[in-house]
């Protein structure tokens, strides 16, 4: 259905306005998604940029499975201190503040051999849903238990109880309001 409404707009050379609920259908056949909360719009951008960098929360949680995590802007404005550790940014940011909030989504989360990677923490839970295992895990650091989900392959036999060794892509990583 997706495709069909797609190839039918673009055979018409027409514009459509599609109202909504399901991400995946927005992202399926649209050039730019509009995301609102309480009648305000929240963010104009194309699929593939809302997803990767979305603007606020907000729209980090509406478009898709994210962990948010608090940290503090390095002086390099493209590292960020984390109570999980250092996380590295895509690009430098803007550094207009220094305490800033990470959307990392979890397929940016890649599971490595254990001891190799920059971050591990113990399995709570592991939800298989077909093309992924869903991961969610308990980080440990000094100061507290940081909760993430993480995407791992299936072909991966990962159990509960297990200590996770994983690293952070950084182009699914975005500093959001």
């Amino acid at each position: 259905m997706r495709y069909d409404v797609t190839n039918i707009l673009r055979k018409a050379n027409t514009t459509a306005i599609i109202v909504t609920h399901d991400q995946k259908d927005a992202f399926a056949v649209s050039d730019k998604v509009v995301v609102m909360k309480d009648g305000v719009i929240q963010q104009v951008a194309s699929p593939r940029e809302m997803y990767r960098c979305p603007k606020n929360c907000f729209v980090a949680q509406f478009v898709g499975k994210t962990n948010l995590i608090s940290g503090k802007l390095e002086k390099d404005l493209k590292h960020v201190t984390t109570t999980i550790g250092t996380v590295c940014l895509p690009n430098q940011t803007d550094g207009l503040c220094e305490n800033v909030k990470l959307s990392i989504r979890p397929e940016g989360c890649q599971i490595v051999a254990e001891g190799e990677g920059n971050y591990c923490g113990k399995v709570e839970r592991v939800t298989y849903s077909g093309e992924y295992q869903e991961l969610h895990v308990n980080l440990q650091s000094d100061s507290s238990e940081e909760p993430m989900v993480i995407y791992a392959p299936i072909e991966q036999d990962i159990e509960v109880g297990s200590i996770v060794s994983f690293n952070i892509k950084s182009d699914l990583v975005c500093v959001v309001e």
